[in-house]
């Protein structure tokens, strides 16, 4: 066929959404919907065959440059590739495309496109003073989420006997491949081949082979959402302030790994979503400044300004947990969580897992949290000028993380490093910065 994929005809997405007054006076609504949603396909082209690295050999004997003293001859800088570059060959290698290099990955021809299903019920009611208070339930659940299996690994047996013996992946052997395949693909340089080249079922890949075949995975969220909004002052001399207030309290987890990407025969571990926070809060409003208006030109600059912020906090995410072993009668807890000790780093708790080790503990903590994002404030100011029905003129200026607050990145959670179990002294946002800008309508 000419097309690399078939055609999903059971991509409908139908929707519904309704909302019901419950009272006459409409201070009370509910509100509820479901639909199904489609993830933006990545499967719109490949490129294995149509781009290719020709590598640079920079020495021939290990020891010394691979041009020798001439600074023009063959393998200088001068006439680096003297075998000529790797020509992309596109398909006319057929399945043997891409041999001699790095791993390939595909995806089926029936390849589905995953889907989402999202639905949500909630209500708004007024509370005395004009107070619009909203809650509700939203949530979605994730379907035919593709699960990447490297079919090139050298497999669990070996994996064991190279626990057994920590140099069995590492020693090197004579190249069988260097003389039969182009000595600029990654195979055919060198004279020796690490053997876990060697031992992968397809050793004219350098690498891993990864199908997506699979399409086992899951998804799902859930939120409790609640929000307070006011319309407040609203007068020529007061100005009009609206300001909302709103909490998410929700919950993410996914199923769609393992710990061992390698190794088909161990199930699919499901937990707390890498991105997953707790709690996430956000107070913003909208001032409509009460400068009083006069005539002329001095009313187009003096009236008619807008400030506007939002001040946010946000649960970390679930913190990455260590592949180490922890001893009898530690715990991962630290008896004073701060930056110098975020999970317990005592590394008189632990072990250390021997070379090519199969994870077996989970690869993230669901009770141990990345710091808190915020809080975050920013702010803005803008002003519109009339100059006549077609043409105006905005003021605007930005100032954001006026707080100045720090976002820490997570714990250092390699057990060799001396900064086991510390928050790096890094930030991941960016500082208070402020911006102005013009902009001219016509």
């Amino acid at each position: 066929p000419r097309r690399l994929y078939d055609t999903d005809w059971t991509n409908i997405a139908p929707r519904v959404g309704i909302a019901w007054r419950l009272t006459p006076q409409g201070k009370t609504v509910i509100r509820a919907g479901v639909g199904l949603f489609y993830q933006s396909p990545t499967q719109l082209d490949t490129t294995t065959g149509y781009q290719q690295q020709t590598n640079y050999i920079t020495t021939l004997n290990g020891i010394h440059p691979s041009a020798g003293a001439s600074l023009t001859g063959p393998y200088s800088l001068a006439h680096p590739f003297p075998e000529g570059i790797a020509v992309p060959l596109g398909s006319s290698q057929g399945l043997l495309t891409n041999v001699g290099n790095g791993g390939i990955s595909f995806d089926p021809p029936h390849f589905k496109i995953p889907r989402t299903y999202q639905y949500s019920f909630g209500f708004q009611h007024e509370l005395p003073g004009s107070i619009l208070w909203e809650t509700s339930y939203t949530g979605n659940y994730q379907i035919f989420v593709n699960i990447g299996y490297d079919m090139n690994s050298p497999g669990l047996q070996n994996q064991l006997r190279a626990i057994e013996d920590p140099v069995f992946y590492s020693r090197t052997l004579p190249n069988p491949f260097r003389g039969l395949i182009p000595n600029n693909g990654s195979l055919g340089t060198g004279a020796t081949i690490q053997a876990t080249s060697l031992l992968r079922p397809l050793p004219l890949f350098n690498g891993g082979v990864t199908n997506n075949l699979m399409q086992n995975g899951r998804y799902r969220s859930d939120q409790l959402q609640t929000k307070l909004e006011k319309r407040m002052l609203g007068g020529g001399k007061s100005g009009v302030l609206t300001w909302v207030l709103s909490h998410t309290w929700a919950k993410a987890f996914e199923e769609n790994h393992r710990l061992n990407s390698w190794n088909a025969a161990e199930p699919l571990i499901k937990e707390l979503d890498n991105t997953d926070k707790a709690h996430s809060f956000a107070f913003s409003g909208v001032y409509d400044l009460p400068f009083r208006k006069t005539s002329g030109f001095l009313n187009g600059l003096v009236s008619d300004w807008r400030s506007s912020w939002i001040l946010t906090y946000y649960s970390g995410n679930p913190t990455t947990w260590p592949d180490v072993v922890i001893l009898p009668g530690c715990s991962w807890h630290a008896a004073n969580q701060n930056e110098n000790s975020w999970f317990n780093n005592d590394k008189n708790c632990y072990r250390a897992n021997p070379t090519n080790n199969i994870r077996t503990v989970p690869d993230r903590f669901g009770d141990i949290r990345n710091p808190a994002v915020g809080p975050f404030l920013n702010m803005a100011l803008e002003k519109t000028i009339p100059v006549s029905e077609r043409y105006r003129f905005q003021l605007r200026g930005e100032a954001f993380n006026v707080t100045n607050s720090v976002q820490r990145p997570g714990p250092d959670t390699s057990f060799t490093s001396a900064t086991f179990g510390q928050l790096p002294k890094s930030q991941l946002n960016f500082p208070r910065f402020f911006q102005l800008a013009a902009k001219f309508y016509f």
